[in-house]
């Protein structure tokens, strides 16, 4: 039987299964246009990489040979073996989370225009979510969803702003389970994910068209600060095990973009960046809060930490690849930093962490060229990544359309199917031990 531990965490170029290369536009998180032409030195952090030193290794290099495009993959069909389910619902499934004692499957699910969407509440056995109700969020685009780690309160980002939820409300479907919401101050509202801190006093949430990650105060809902972002396009986040570390993705680096002013234009190819943030000097002092940052594949999308915290894995939407960093080495010495990376199938999104952290669940998307078509999740194996082991794709599970975010447990894995309206999951105990 898998084991999971689960830190989820948006969202393809030509030839390789994704969008084409003359689409300066393309759709990203929230829906708007990632701007090629933005303001390269519009924000950027304590570390940036320097791109003017020849022969650098790929997490420093603004060479684009040093990020290539992998085919998609393809692998065994593991459909029917993992028990796979489907619910269907209303609107566009979004982000997911599991309540803390895993009865219950939340999903945050927009209208596909700037009405209120809602959280889809599911009652949840093994690998079959059931839906029980559903409760109104404010209006807007709903987009991430995460629980606190002492699992009273919901935390789901829309538009430009938080809301936050009582989550014992919420499971019963009860009134006044809105506890109030938190201005992100997102000019393009777009807030697209979102996670507490280790204590629970407050939340941090990305915008993706104002370059910040911004910090919440969870008691009061109030806006603490702001920390710059040097990039567009910021989407995932994960939080360090030690509760340290904020791990931020820009699908677009800002000195990759300076320094490739006639380069490709098509959101998909331009290459993307890790930030590190101090958790800690964010809460008190934001402005200063990121220490560096490392560049990583074509159009990252998703971040998902090893249980020690010693790997981040990061879904490469536009190079349909899954990379490995290592994290102790990210900012001291990224020139060996890079572990490795594995093709997967196209347009991979979301990203969750199994088996205690020897396998990856992947949702590939392949959202731009075939966006209503049913797509697959892969496993894949990432036993002793850190000691140089290869990754290997194990096998593929048949999902909806658009498969956006993933999240799992020991047990079982559910993912949000945003062009179906739908709600896959399957059973990981029946999947091959990575």
């Amino acid at each position: 039987m898998l084991a999971a531990a689960c830190l989820c965490v948006a969202c393809g170029s030509s030839s390789s299964g994704q969008a084409p290369a003359s689409d300066a536009s393309v759709d990203t998180e929230a829906g708007a246009a990632l701007d090629a032409g933005a303001d390269a030195s519009s924000a950027v952090d304590a570390a940036p990489v320097d791109c003017t030193v020849p022969g650098l290794a790929p997490l420093r290099s603004c060479d684009l040979a040093a990020w290539p495009v992998s085919a998609p993959a393809v692998a065994a069909d593991l459909t029917t073996s993992s028990g796979v389910t489907s619910s269907s619902l209303t609107g566009k499934p979004f982000g997911l989370e599991l309540s803390k004692d895993g009865a219950w499957l939340f999903v945050a699910s927009g209208s596909g225009t700037t009405s209120a969407g809602t959280i889809a509440v599911y009652r949840r056995q093994g690998a079959t979510a059931t839906f029980d109700h559903a409760v109104a969020l404010p209006p807007g685009n709903p987009t991430g969803i995460r629980l606190s780690h002492d699992g009273q309160t919901l935390a789901v980002c829309v538009s430009d702003q938080v809301a936050f939820f009582d989550t014992s409300k919420v499971q019963t479907g009860a009134a006044g389970a809105l506890l109030g919401t938190a201005p992100t101050r997102s000019v393009k509202k777009t807030t697209i994910d979102v996670v507490f801190t280790a204590d629970d006093r407050f939340v941090f949430t990305s915008l993706e068209y104002d370059a910040q990650v911004v910090v919440i105060d969870r008691a009061t809902r109030a806006f603490v600060g702001a920390v710059p972002i040097g990039g567009d396009a910021i989407t995932g986040l994960a939080l360090s095990p030690d509760g340290a570390r904020l791990y931020v993705v820009a699908e677009a680096a800002n000195e990759w973009r300076a320094h490739n002013p006639a380069g490709p234009k098509a959101t998909d190819q331009l290459v993307g960046s890790v930030t590190v943030v101090d958790v800690v000097r964010a809460e008190t002092d934001a402005a200063h809060g990121a220490l560096g940052h490392v560049l990583i594949g074509r159009a990252p999308v998703r971040v998902a930490l090893s249980p020690d915290g010693n790997t981040a894995w990061v879904t490469a939407r536009g190079s349909n690849e899954v990379i490995a960093i290592d994290t102790t080495k990210m900012l001291d010495d990224p020139d060996h930093a890079l572990l490795g990376k594995v093709a997967v199938g196209a347009a991979p999104v979301g990203l969750a962490v199994v088996d205690h952290g020897t396998g990856l669940l992947v949702a590939n998307s392949n959202r731009f060229l075939q966006p209503m078509a049913n797509q697959t999740a892969m496993l894949v194996g990432v036993r002793g990544i850190g000691g140089g082991a290869p990754m290997k794709v194990l096998g593929q599970v048949a999902v909806g359309a658009f498969p956006r975010d993933v999240v799992s447990d020991d047990t079982a894995a559910f993912l949000s199917n945003f062009n179906s309206g739908s709600v896959s999951g399957f059973d990981l105990s029946r999947l091959p031990a990575p």
